[in-house]
């Protein structure tokens, strides 16, 4: 079909719901295709997805998706579906052992890098990233994910060894969320085989097993009718497709496969409650569910239901936003989804909020008359019209930025797809469709779906909280009750507050461009305003619908006093949810409904400043929100008092889990207990003031003069300069200069280890940290960058792999100007708590390692082409850029300087990396060793469940990697 056909199919299709109202048969339509997607089904029944996307250039995003996961576990492979995903990287047909793993990494394209895999309930997916300008090696991505699907080698000696690093990934599950978890799901889920199979499995299974038990499970499954390929990248779709054929094509197709078990949740008549406690649970947290019938998005008339369900919760959920903004609210945070919990038979609508301490019965109680105040009195006009503004918007936008997506997002939707069925609709068709639809749908339609989204049976409602607030929770006597009368309850109508407050009452004085200079190597404009404002400027077009905002100040909360602290860490938080000027948040999210514009204030130790980002059509509004927070922040008692009941919800009971306080010490312990270098603890709530908080913010913004703004994006350059000169411009000026206020912030000095016991599992958190001067030069950053690239993979092989002491370890930088330029290096591990000391020893030998030189060319290889292609793809970003530029800045560098680094990646050899390990890793100098072992068994009194043999959730979506792909591994230069 020629693409002009395409689109006049298209448009016919579409205008068939534009005319009239939807018919029966119209609704009985199949939904369209995406013509740019090309899909098949191979002779042995394999089917794929190839779509070509331009983002990143020279890249393929290839997923192998197979219909098989824990649900499909006999009773003695309980866990071996996701032991089944690690084996594939340990051994195939043509790649031994770690090949895989070897050969990815050496082109720059290992777990730091795109490679990854994951196990659910009811599917696995394996991920892999090629690049398409070398079509050997891609055909060798072709060839290692075709034999994923159906050559895994499981040898003996491999199997052994990952038993091992499995058997440790289920001790770090073993956590207070995941015994809630099982507490809340055994009740969720009972009657059904996902009440006993979740992914991680258990442990005796796990301990136990055999290699026919395990392959067995890979022979039952892994075939090709139950396997899907998606491709989506840069390359030929042709060329893909006969790729996909040679590679994938000759896997015979399964004789007398096994029978796909239909697992189904029972239907639960009355409501289900369930109350959890647990003593190291941190949170007040609330479920309300309502399970549904199952049925995929295929047709028109499914597509429009979905749509109206969007609307509707879309409203209700506003509605639930501002009463978390009232005085003494019930909940700090609540939402409604319409979605399903990762379960292809259970669609749901989920109701989940948290609370502060004692009020778990109010937030249901509210959420349930809320949502019966619409089934007695619908919503209002206004809201169906806000509700139509920001769902269109957010439609154009996907249209708007389909030009720039970026594949490795795309692959989402596909696997979703695959799992609960449906169409791949292409932003214009998923656009026009909806518009089109949304001048059908009526404001009656919309109030009439309370009861399908709500029904009256198969309803769940669960209490979760930490055990110190057990006697605050209702009886399940009690919470039935209060449900039913919900149910029958009579709330008067909800009042829809018009407001017609300006954002900005007036606008400013323009201020004048007074300097302007050009970095022509990196096309950066730089603009002095005339109150002293640097402007630096980068016009780009790798993202169509995004322009990216940051300022940055020298002071930040170094220049308070010690009682300042609370409220300085505090203050950004206040003002994210505060409003502006005359407009409270509601006031402002109305005020500003279908436009896609934000900005926050920031605040940290050595700086103050703004993040913002919006569509270059929302560019004026975004420099308004600026503007207005800069100069007329919104500090309001009520507001305030209502913000903190909230804030102290999420804080009160924190530092109960386990993980959160070795953290907590951790920071503390880094730099002497230093107050300065510390967030804020839940005793020091007590001493956050509005006043202090609104003094603080006037004298950290009272003076702009020092402040430099980047701008990179899609902007119009005509329009830049007069929003610049119009809410830049016009900011205050003192011409203050300010330097680093020193609290004696330094970092420990010599050789100590603190041991304490927290925790009533049995698995122990260490870290090692050490550190050492540093100087900020573009070689140092090199060096540093190819270091840690090294460090983690020579951990991963040698305490992960050799020892399979751990499932997780990570080595990463955390590098500070002031009061004195240094590097912290920290490793994290979780591990047997009876073999620490044995796998933190063995990070010291592999820091003596990386000293010696005692690695191979093959680690600097990887690393170098790591480095590289991260780069190229980071390159097209704008948020790359911005930090780029703000390197620059705050360390007193060219704006320019991060472009150097491809030609300096090239440079990284073996001495590189044992000349940083020398300067950097120096633990016979300064280590810190901190390690949390659990307590010695005691009482704990009642929980929600501690049977740590049985089953509990685990959604393993970063499973293989470990690592945040950072070259850096700060992600500071990662994508939102």
């Amino acid at each position: 079909m020629t693409g002009k056909r395409i689109i006049a199919s298209i448009f016919l299709f579409l205008m068939a719901f534009a005319l009239l109202a939807l018919t029966p048969e119209q609704a009985a339509q199949r939904l369209p295709q995406d013509p740019d997607l090309i899909t098949g089904r191979l002779a042995n029944g394999l089917t794929y997805y190839i779509l070509q996307n331009a983002k990143p250039e020279n890249r393929l995003e290839m997923r192998l998706y197979v219909r098989a996961g824990s649900i499909n576990e006999d009773d003695d492979q309980r866990g071996l579906a996701h032991f089944t995903e690690h084996m594939a990287f340990n051994g195939t047909k043509s790649f031994a052992k770690s090949e895989v793993v070897d050969y990815l990494s050496s082109i720059g394209m290992g777990f730091m890098n795109g490679l990854n895999a994951g196990t659910s309930y009811e599917f696995t997916y394996y991920m892999l990233k090629v690049p398409t300008d070398d079509n050997e090696k891609m055909r060798t991505g072709f060839k290692i994910l075709s034999e994923m699907a159906h050559a895994v080698a499981f040898e003996e000696d491999e199997l052994e060894r990952e038993r091992g690093i499995i058997l440790e990934e289920w001790r770090l599950g073993q956590s207070p969320q995941q015994r809630v978890d099982d507490a809340y799901k055994k009740v969720l889920f009972s009657g059904s085989k996902y009440a006993e199979r979740s992914p991680i499995g258990i442990e005796s299974v796990l301990r136990n097993f055999d290699q026919a038990t395990i392959k067995r499970f890979y022979s039952d499954w892994y075939h090709p009718a139950n396997q899907s390929v998606i491709l989506i990248g840069d390359h030929d779709p042709a060329q893909l497709q006969a790729l996909v054929e040679e590679f994938f094509g000759p896997i015979p197709a399964k004789e007398n496969p096994r029978i796909m078990p239909e697992i189904r949740i029972p239907e639960n008549i009355e409501p289900q409650v369930v109350l959890v406690t647990d003593p190291e649970y941190p949170y007040n947290m609330v479920q309300i569910i309502w399970k549904r019938e199952a049925r995929p998005t295929i047709t028109v008339g499914d597509f429009f239901e979905e749509l109206k369900c969007e609307l509707y919760c879309e409203m209700l959920n506003t509605r639930l936003e501002e009463l978390s903004k009232k005085p003494n609210p019930p909940f700090s945070f609540a939402a409604l989804i319409n979605g399903s919990l990762l379960i292809r038979s259970m669609p749901v609508t989920l109701g989940i909020a948290m609370t502060p301490s004692g009020k778990s019965a109010a937030a249901v109680q509210t959420i349930l008359t809320e949502a019966r105040r619409v089934e007695l009195h619908g919503f209002s006009e206004g809201e169906f019209e806000r509700a139509k503004t920001k769902l269109k918007r957010k439609l154009q936008q996907a249209v708007d930025q389909k030009a720039t997506r970026v594949s490795e997002n795309l692959t989402w939707a596909f696997i979703s797809m695959l799992n609960s069925g449906g169409a791949y609709l292409s932003p214009e068709q998923e656009r026009d469709l909806s518009n089109n639809l949304l001048e059908e749908v009526t404001l009656a339609e919309l109030n009439s779906l309370g009861s399908s989204l709500f029904p009256d049976t198969n309803l769940f409602v669960s209490l979760i909280a930490p055990e110190s607030d057990k006697a605050s929770l209702p009886t399940e006597a009690a919470l039935l009750a209060l449900i039913n009368e919900a149910k029958d309850s009579t709330p008067e109508v909800y009042i829809d507050k018009a407001s017609d407050k300006p954002l900005i009452v007036k606008i400013p004085k323009a201020g004048t461009i007074k300097k302007r200079t050009v970095n022509r190597r990196a096309g950066i404009n730089t603009w002095v305003l005339s109150n002293g404002v640097k402007v630096h400027s980068k016009k780009t077009d790798f993202k169509q619908d995004e322009v990216r905002l940051q300022a940055w100040s020298p002071g930040g909360s170094s220049q308070l006093d010690l009682e300042d602290l609370p409220s300085a860490n505090m203050l950004t938080w206040y003002l994210y949810e505060s409003g502006v000027g005359e407009l409270d948040a509601t006031e402002l999210q109305r005020a500003t409904v279908g436009k896609v514009a934000h900005a926050d204030v920031t605040l940290g130790l050595e700086y103050e400043g703004f993040w913002a980002v919006c569509s270059p059509t929302d560019l004026e509004l975004m420099f308004q929100l600026i503007h207005q927070y800069a100069t007329n922040p919104r500090f309001d008692e009520e507001e305030y008092a209502s913000f903190m009941d909230r804030a102290g919800s999420l804080l009160e009971n924190s530092l109960k889990d386990p993980e959160n306080y070795f953290f907590d010490q951790l920071s503390a312990a880094v730099y002497d207990n230093n107050p300065y270098q510390q967030s804020i603890r839940p005793e020091q709530l007590q001493n956050v003031d509005l006043q202090r908080m609104e003094s603080i913010f006037a004298d950290r913004f009272a003076d702009f003069s020092d402040f430099e703004f980047i701008i990179v994006g899609n902007f119009d350059e005509e329009q830049l300069k007069t929003y610049v000169r119009t809410y830049l411009g016009s900011l205050p000026s003192t011409k203050r200069k300010e330097k680093f206020r020193d609290h004696n912030i330094r970092p420990f000095s010599g050789i100590s280890e603190v041991r304490f016991e927290r925790g009533i599992d049995n698995r122990c958190f260490a870290s090692v940290v050490t550190n050492a001067p540093y100087k900020a030069t573009l070689n140092n950053r090199v060096a540093m960058q190819a270091l840690f690239q090294v460090y983690n993979e020579r951990l991963r092989e040698n305490v992960r792999e050799e020892l399979s002491g751990v499932y997780m370890i990570q080595a990463w930088p955390e590098i500070e100007r002031y009061p004195s330029p240094h590097m912290v290096t920290n490793v994290l591990l979780a591990c047997d708590p009876a073999r620490v000391d044995e796998l933190l020893d063995a990070v010291l030998e592999t820091a003596d390692e990386l000293k010696n030189g005692d690695f191979t060319d093959h680690h600097v290889s990887s690393a170098r082409a790591t480095l590289q292609n991260i780069y190229a793809d980071k390159i097209k970003t704008n948020s790359y850029w911005v930090d780029g530029i703000l390197f620059g800045i705050s360390q007193d560098r060219a704006l320019d300087t991060f472009l150097s680094f491809p030609k300096m990646y090239e440079k990284i050899n073996a001495a590189t990396i044992s000349k940083a390990a020398k300067q950097w890793l120096r633990y016979d100098k300064n280590m810190l060793k901190l390690i949390m072992l659990p307590e010695a068994a005691k009482e704990h009194g009642e929980c929600g469940h501690h049977d740590h043999s049985e089953d509990h959730e685990h959604c393993d979506d970063h499973e293989e990697g470990g690592g945040c792909g950072s070259p850096d591994c700060t992600c500071e230069e990662g994508e939102e």
